[in-house]
């Protein structure tokens, strides 16, 4: 594998009065690949270009001494499937110094890469029907999706003292266009010789799902140089 890769980032905070605090930026990434021919794996062109444009904002807004809103989106554009965009929304309520409570919501994507699009790749050769080799080979799908990932969080945070805290947190996370390995048509091919059966297996995104689960933890500082953690996390 031959790769160049260019990036260029800029990023500016600014404060908007007393209440706004924006963050803001941009991006810009160029990659050259080249991919040397093999018979197990391969890509289909071998040499590719790919541009990627981005850009974010956020803003944490002061909406009284107490609670706090932040708002802001990521967006791309890239060479596979266009544009993308990534918005989140937290809220956070602190009522003293010792307590903190927070919810939020955002959206994420895995856009795809080249060996989602690109590749090809023989798995696994094995006899077939009359002696025939069969081949079960892998192709990329330049149609395939960006992953995308819609995420719910909440927490909340204590300390008792200034030697005892405890942290508590629950999210649920909800996955679509994730990726998949779909059967396709055989077909016969001749080269490589011998003659041999090609079982396709083309990337899709056909699979779906979620996660959640909690997570509590509490630190105890028994002395200045002593500090003693304890955690448990539950995911189904």
């Amino acid at each position: 594998l031959d790769r160049d890769t260019f990036d260029l980032d800029f990023k500016h905070h600014a404060s908007l009065g007393s209440r706004h605090d924006l963050v803001w930026g941009f991006g810009y990434r160029f990659d050259d690949s080249y991919v040397r021919p093999g018979y197990s794996i391969s890509m289909l062109p071998p040499g590719s270009t790919s541009n990627l444009l981005s850009s974010f904002v956020q803003d944490e807004v002061r909406v009284s001494n107490s609670l706090w809103l932040t708002l802001g989106s990521k967006f791309e554009h890239n060479s596979y499937t266009g544009f993308e965009y990534e918005p989140s929304v937290r809220l956070l309520w602190s009522p003293s110094d010792r307590q903190a409570a927070w919810a939020a919501v955002s959206r994420a994507i895995r856009q795809p890469s080249l060996e989602d699009v690109a590749v090809r790749y023989n798995q696994l050769a094995f006899p077939g029907p009359n002696g025939l080799v069969s081949l079960l080979r892998v192709f990329g799908n330049p149609n395939f999706k960006s992953e995308e990932l819609l995420a719910y969080e909440a927490g909340y945070r204590a300390q008792a003292n200034r030697r005892i805290s405890a942290d508590l947190s629950a999210f649920y996370n909800v996955y679509d266009h994730l990726r998949t390995y779909e059967l396709a048509e055989p077909f016969l091919e001749s080269s490589p010789p011998p003659l041999h059966l090609v079982i396709p297996q083309v990337t899709m995104n056909k699979m779906h799902g979620n996660t959640y689960g909690a997570e509590v933890s509490s630190t105890l500082s028994v002395s200045s140089w002593w500090k003693v953690s304890s955690g448990y996390a539950w995911l189904k």
